[in-house]
């Protein structure tokens, strides 16, 4: 009996330690957050912005629209600054890319 009840008695501190450890750690996390805007000239009134947790970066910035291609091989869309150009076509990897050229070599070699 006396097992039993150290044994409720451990889990509890376990399970008030857990809680209380995700306390402290949003508390520094609040602390900590603050402080490393501040240092970096943010809202020094102590006011937040945006969530906290974003030292050193701005908001995310917006990209322009890119045009995708189908990869000649596979038909993948690929951005096109990502895939892969040659003179008779566009690819979304070296591997597709060399594939081609091999396939039109053998074509050409069997006429």
């Amino acid at each position: 009996m006396l097992k039993l009840i150290l044994l409720f008695l451990l889990v509890f501190i376990l399970i008030g330690l857990g809680v209380l450890g995700l306390i402290l750690r949003g508390l520094f996390g609040i602390l900590f957050g603050r402080r490393g805007q501040s240092a970096q000239g943010g809202a020094g009134g102590g006011g937040r912005s945006g969530g906290g947790f974003r030292f050193g970066r701005g908001p995310p910035q917006a990209r322009a629209p890119e045009h995708v291609r189908a990869c000649d091989v596979c038909g993948v869309h690929v951005p096109e600054s990502e895939g892969l150009r040659a003179a008779d076509g566009f690819f979304c990897c070296e591997e597709h890319r060399r594939v081609h050229e091999e396939k039109n070599k053998a074509e050409a070699v069997g006429r």
